[in-house]
């Protein structure tokens, strides 16, 4: 009897457990079990370690053992959920190289590229649809990120310029990497739109950071989320980042319809599931969503990393790379372009300020702001409420 009361904790040690009286023999029998697979999918000792620690905190808190199982299915179900709070912990806790932690999620994911060159995710693993755009797992993803890919650009990396340098087993992983970042955009979208109130997604968002008091910037120039075909006009979008301080996600809210403009908004799905990436399949105007669309950022805001990882990055799928060679941006007024951001400096009042601008009149409108930053030699730091504050005081 002792040699088998031995031989049981010898089990729980080595599978990271520490027996508790508080959890029946039932729910520690369904935790051995959940241990098992989590080494099966790639978890180290670590990671697992922690999600035994989460479990049994999950468990304790409740009384019969009824409950218990149900509370431990519960927590068994959300390691399969990429970001949610257990799995973020054992993604924390894995003594995983950087790049290794990466390419386990993305094994998980079951992420591979298509004919298209589109990252396909094909599960049984899935985004937790509750990971919120501020939240612990995109901040660790993101340190993880800069981690395993330190020194050169992503698309360096991806295309293995420099072998006697880079490991050759990241160039798939760059490339991922690179393609995963639409995944993130696409659950922030769909977080504001499904949690919170209000008449229109940039009301929405608006709501999302007051309630977490969460600082919003405008700041970042939309050049490339302002794409026109033949004549540029004038900026029909703004860039909206959260937060203020590491400007890691981001959003494109149509001035007109204060909308957010997505390439999540034409993509069709596939009956299997996938996404139709197939650029034949999609006409220009649902291109310009693809063109203009949102973009996660890995690095951080003016650091190296963010020229790094954001902006040499491996080339997009055909399906982005068709809509941006039709849809194209326009350059900076003072470097050879006729282009400045409606809103910049001036936040959500140069929002409202252009909202007093009639239609018809907009395009005269910009024209004489474009004239005035030319005059003052201002580039992206003055913001249309400023100029429309100087406008009225001069009728």
């Amino acid at each position: 009897m002792k040699n088998q009361w031995l031989q049981k904790i010898d089990q729980y040690r080595q599978l990271g457990i520490v027996q508790t009286k508080n959890i029946t023999p039932s729910a520690w029998q369904d935790l051995i079990e959940a241990v098992h697979h989590l080494k099966s999918v790639g978890w180290d000792q670590p990671a697992i370690r922690a999600y035994c620690r989460y479990a049994k905190n999950a468990i304790a808190l409740k009384q019969d053992a009824n409950s218990q199982g149900e509370q431990q299915a519960v927590v068994y179900a959300m390691t399969f959920l990429v970001g949610s709070s257990v799995y973020t912990k054992m993604f924390q806790a894995s003594n995983l190289r950087a790049s290794d932690k990466l390419q386990l999620m993305f094994n998980q994911l079951q992420a591979k590229c298509d004919e298209f060159g589109f990252l396909q995710l094909a599960g049984p693993f899935k985004i937790d649809p509750k990971l919120a755009p501020v939240s612990l797992f995109l901040t660790i993803l993101r340190q993880t990120i800069q981690k395993a890919f330190p020194r050169e650009t992503l698309d360096m990396y991806a295309r293995n310029n420099k072998p006697q340098q880079l490991d050759e087993q990241n160039c798939e992983l760059a490339f991922k990497v690179h393609a995963f970042r639409s995944y993130i955009d696409r659950q922030c979208i769909d977080y504001i739109r499904q949690n919170q109130n209000g008449a229109t997604d940039y009301d929405k968002l608006l709501e999302y950071a007051h309630e977490r008091g969460i600082g919003l910037d405008y700041q970042t120039g939309a050049n490339y989320h302002n794409r026109y075909h033949e004549v540029f006009t004038f900026p029909k979008n703004m860039k909206v980042q959260i937060s203020q301080h590491t400007k890691m996600v981001e959003f494109i809210v149509d001035l007109t319809t204060s909308a957010f403009v997505s390439e999540w908004n034409v993509y069709r799905i596939n009956e299997d599931g996938t996404i139709d990436s197939n650029p034949g399949h999609y006409n220009v105007l649902e291109l310009e969503q693809v063109a203009n669309t949102e973009s996660f950022n890995y690095g951080k805001p003016q650091h190296r990393s963010h020229r790094l990882l954001d902006i040499e990055h491996p080339s997009d799928p055909l399906l982005r790379r068709k809509a941006t060679n039709y849809w194209r941006y326009e350059k900076d007024y003072n470097r050879g372009g006729r282009y400045v951001d409606i809103v910049n400096v001036g936040g959500h009042d140069d929002f409202l300020a252009w909202q007093e601008i009639p239609d018809d009149s907009r395009l005269a409108a910009y024209q004489d702001y474009v004239k005035e930053c030319r005059q003052l030699e201002l580039h992206r730091v003055y913001g249309f409420n400023r100029f429309y504050l100087h406008l009225n005081e001069n009728i």
